[in-house]
């Protein structure tokens, strides 16, 4: 009678670490296109939250990666 009570105990306790561990809402692809809005034409990605694109920081020279030949 133990043994039952433990293992519904088990799957009680990792159903809900798995019901804990799913992403809310719907999952969308990250996606990044080139958007033009108000005269500002650049790299933006849409956020669902706040209901607009919203434009990718430039990344400075020294952020820049840079291949190496052998």
């Amino acid at each position: 009678m133990k043994r039952i009570a433990a293992l519904s105990m088990i799957v009680t306790v990792l159903t809900a670490g798995l019901g804990f561990a799913s992403p809310a809402g719907v999952s969308e692809p990250f996606r990044v296109r080139t958007v033009t809005m108000n005269g500002v034409s650049g790299p933006a990605y849409y956020s669902r939250a706040a209901g607009t694109f919203r434009f990718l920081p430039q990344a400075s020279g020294s952020q820049m990666a840079a291949l190496r030949a052998p």
